[in-house]
């Protein structure tokens, strides 16, 4: 007994660490914005106000700063949404094929301009949240959709199984083999450029997700397919885990 004390006492010192990094990776994301755009902001009048007194190379000089200054705005924005993706997430019974009939709604213009499928079982109920997993799943499918040739009908499916007191949720399609180190890389942060969130945001959707279903005791995982192309893993709770 005083072993499982000890074990419940490091998981909640272990979770009270991560919160707390978590909540001052959120506060210096968010109050670095106002230096940031402040910078930006003074550039862009400093070219304003003096551009006929400028040569070419002080222009291409506030014009890098001004750039710089951007970029640094937009991946601080990518960061805030990072962190703010888990803020009302909560585990409860959580009924996959909602989740699913949700994201494959969202993505229909996108396979129907291709002729795309996306064959499902009926799938459990888990520990989860319905509109966190359909994100989740709308992220993964988009992901396996886009590295679909263009010249090949997408058929992507969805699979589940049991496995003790978790579900195991598949996820895959009939895209390329990955290439070397490829799936080390699925995962990181500002990854994956051509997956990204907006036109502006070089935030990686894989990284979101895999952040997501760890909040809800879950494990996300990538592979390389038996029949080729690359599978997404989603490990997560039973109702009655």
């Amino acid at each position: 007994m005083d072993k499982e004390k000890e074990i419940a006492e490091l998981k909640r010192q272990l979770q009270q660490t991560k919160d707390a990094l978590e909540l001052f990776a959120y506060t210096v994301s968010h109050d670095m914005r106002e230096p940031v755009r402040m910078v930006k902001s003074f550039m862009d009048l400093l070219m304003k106000k003096y551009s006929d007194s400028l040569n070419e190379k002080a222009k291409s000089y506030i014009s890098y700063a001004s750039d710089g200054a951007e970029r640094a705005d937009l991946m601080i924005q990518d960061l805030l949404f990072y962190y703010r993706a888990v803020r009302n997430m909560q585990s409860t019974n959580a009924d996959l094929n909602i989740a699913f009939a949700g994201a494959s709604g969202k993505l229909k213009r996108k396979l129907e301009s291709r002729n795309g499928i996306i064959s499902c079982p009926i799938l459990p109920v888990v520990q989860g949240d319905v509109d966190g997993i359909q994100e989740v799943f709308i992220y993964l499918f988009d992901h396996l959709l886009f590295h679909v040739p263009l010249d090949e009908q997408p058929r992507l499916r969805i699979e589940a199984k049991q496995a003790d007191d978790k579900w195991e949720i598949t996820c895959a399609g009939n895209g390329p083999d990955p290439a070397p180190g490829e799936l080390n890389d699925l995962f990181r942060l500002f990854h994956n450029r051509s997956q990204q969130l907006t036109a502006d945001s070089t935030l990686n959707k894989l990284a979101v997700a895999k952040r997501m279903i760890e909040h809800l005791n879950g494990e996300l995982k990538a592979g390389q397919a038996a029949g080729g192309g690359i599978f997404f893993s989603i490990t997560i709770p039973s109702v009655n885990g």
